[in-house]
């Protein structure tokens, strides 16, 4: 019987260039297990990352499984003409060592995506280019919650800066009650928290090894608090109401400067100047508050928001300019420790180019930074003698204090391959 040979009737030349064009684009793709999992700025053109929810920025980017929402990140390039940028998502355990789960275990559709929105500066001294994507989005959505991170990158694999995000489905109940401290040294200048979980339908057997909890204060990651044990629990049900077992320092209302425009001074603004086609903005200088009474003030707890003066479309993303902001604290009692301007701002790190420098002959701290029309909340930060940041030395502390607590749970019941983020939400403490 004759054999029939049957031939694709595509050309051998053309598949051998399909297989080799799939090829490039699987080595392109970025290799999560060289990238620390932590918020990083890697390319110095990288300039005012934020994550907006309908254009106001998040306390920390949080997702809710198979729910109509989104997050969308925005983020500048200090240069005059865009280039090829792409982004991937990778997916943690709550100790943000990387998964098991494979990428099409927690994706849906594409699993690295080229960025098609941006668009230049207009009518600004400085040239940059605005860049915004959108997180989930019809080509990229999310099986599974748990905790994420995207970087984003160009063709050549380069990481130009990586961000954490949380996906949560709130199948647990969390419910925090803001407790006076019983420590009489912290009453006046701490808050404390007593806290019930409930797991909703499902079943906890053992919770040290099951359940953890992770607490936030104004989503500033660098005061998180992690619980494992509960001081009781009956079914599905835990209670963390060990004595002082959840406090935080009070801190101060954030100070807060308002630069959406160059036009006119603002509350805390000695003036503006304009030197070789740069702006200037000159803060009023300020004191330390350790010893000063407390007193309510509206702030963002922390945040920063990009914008112009009465302006929050899109066009603020690329007609805000860049100026040169200049800092003074005026102080007689300098830190034995560097000292910085600190807050979402500064991505909650202590950098150099926010840091502080001390003049004996003023008798103040002086510091210079660049930033782009934004309203902004910050603190002066230093460090204690274990190396932690802390505000207190120059801003103080007071239990009076309103702050945001995010609170996360962790579930990985037994037999699972991964740590399921089954609560996330945001609690106020002056609203009970």
């Amino acid at each position: 019987m004759k054999q029939t040979i049957l031939t694709p009737p595509w050309n051998t030349g053309i598949v051998l260039v399909f297989f080799l064009f799939c090829s490039t684009i699987l080595e392109a793709q970025l290799n999560f297990n060289k990238i620390a999992a932590v918020d990083t700025q890697y390319n110095a053109l990288v300039k005012s990352i934020s994550i907006r929810e309908n254009n106001d920025p998040v306390f920390l980017p949080i997702l809710h499984l198979n729910k109509s929402y989104q997050l969308q990140v925005h983020f500048d390039l200090m240069e005059g003409t865009p280039r090829q940028l792409f982004y991937g998502i990778c997916h943690y355990n709550k100790d943000w060592t990387m998964s098991d789960l494979q990428l099409l275990e927690y994706l849906d559709g594409f699993t690295e995506l080229q960025i098609q929105k941006f668009r230049a500066s207009s009518q600004t001294y400085t040239p940059y280019v605005h860049y915004q994507l959108t997180l989930p989005s019809a080509d990229m959505s999310f099986r599974v919650t748990g905790n994420f991170m995207l970087a984003v990158y160009d063709n050549s694999g380069e990481v130009y800066f990586t961000r954490k995000f949380y996906v949560t489905d709130n199948s647990f109940r969390a419910t925090p009650r803001f407790i006076n401290p019983v420590d009489p040294e912290k009453v006046l200048t701490h808050q404390s928290i007593s806290l019930i979980v409930s797991g909703g339908q499902s079943i906890i057997y053992n919770p040290g090894l099951e359940v953890q909890i992770e607490i936030l204060q104004n989503g500033n990651p660098m005061t998180k608090k992690i619980l494992t044990e509960p001081l009781f629990f009956s079914g599905n049900q835990l209670n963390y109401t060990k004595q002082d077992g959840i406090l935080f320092p009070g801190m101060k209302e954030y100070r807060r400067k308002d630069l959406r425009s160059i036009q006119h001074k603002t509350l805390g603004i000695s003036y503006w100047d304009e030197k070789d086609n740069e702006f200037h903005c000159y803060f009023k200088p300020e004191e330390s508050r350790l010893y000063k009474n407390y007193h309510t003030d509206f702030d963002f707890n922390g945040r920063v928001m990009y914008a112009l003066e009465d302006d929050y479309d899109a066009s603020s993303d690329y007609r805000s300019e860049y100026v040169w902001a200049h800092a003074k604290l005026q102080t007689n009692v300098p830190s034995d420790h560097a000292v910085y301007l600190y807050g979402a701002l500064t991505d909650w790190k202590l950098k150099q180019e926010f840091r502080m420098e001390y003049d004996e002959t003023e008798r103040a701290y002086s510091g210079t930074f660049y930033i782009k029309n934004a309203v902004f909340d910050y603190m002066y930060a230093t460090t204690d003698d274990d190396g932690k940041i802390t505000t207190s030395f120059y801003e103080g502390d007071w239990y009076e204090t309103e702050n945001d607590y995010l609170i996360m749970v962790y579930y990985r019941p037994f037999g699972t391959r991964y740590d399921r983020l089954v609560f996330a939400g945001r609690f106020n403490s002056n609203k009970q």
